[in-house]
């Protein structure tokens, strides 16, 4: 059973081996939740959070903007953009219910892209880290993927991976899914 924690240092650790890039990571979690909580080393999570960065934040404050940034700011808006996060909920129902047909189990997904909004030419372009979650209902357990553009693996990814527990675990709740596993797809971290 891997932790968020786990997953996080080997994560950590192939960033590193690669001398400070890596241009193509899988970060896979197969118990991300248990007992409705994320699942984490407590003895190794405890270190993240008490660890004081070279920015003079903790682990800590990073955990917590991470789960800031997905529940209340930009990613939050963006998953909500278009009732995009109340469709996917909706339609997972359907799906639990067995009114959603098996081919449209690859549409539930949330993009946080938007050309419009993250290409331009006017000023510097802004383009989230984030850049698309999909949840896949199998036999009633519930699978999240996420892509990322980018991600910073010693500050920013630890937080992220137990904010998108958090949502799977909301996601679950709401549609009566069991939380299954987690992964995420990162084009370019450091």
């Amino acid at each position: 059973m891997t932790t968020l924690t786990e997953a996080y240092l080997e994560s950590l650790n192939a960033v590193i081996q690669g001398r400070g890039y890596s241009y193509a990571l899988t970060t896979c979690v197969d118990t991300p939740i248990v007992e409705a909580e994320p699942n984490l080393d407590p003895e190794k999570d405890k270190r993240f959070r008490d660890f004081l960065f070279p920015d003079g934040r903790n682990g800590l404050w990073w955990i917590e903007d991470r789960i800031k940034s997905l529940f209340k700011g930009l990613y939050w808006k963006r998953m909500n953009r278009q009732t995009q996060l109340e469709y996917v909920i909706k339609a997972l129902k359907g799906a639990k219910e067995g009114r959603v047909y098996g081919w449209s189990y690859c549409s539930f997904l949330i993009s946080l892209f938007d050309p419009e909004e993250d290409l331009h030419t006017s000023r510097k372009p802004e383009v989230p880290c984030l850049v698309g979650l999909g949840f896949y209902p199998q036999e009633g357990r519930l699978y999240l993927t996420a892509t990322w553009r980018t991600q910073f693996i010693d500050t920013k990814a630890y937080g992220n991976l137990i904010s998108l527990a958090m949502l799977l675990q909301q996601s679950c709740e709401k549609t009566g899914f069991a939380p299954e596993s987690y992964s995420a797809q990162q084009t370019k971290q450091s």
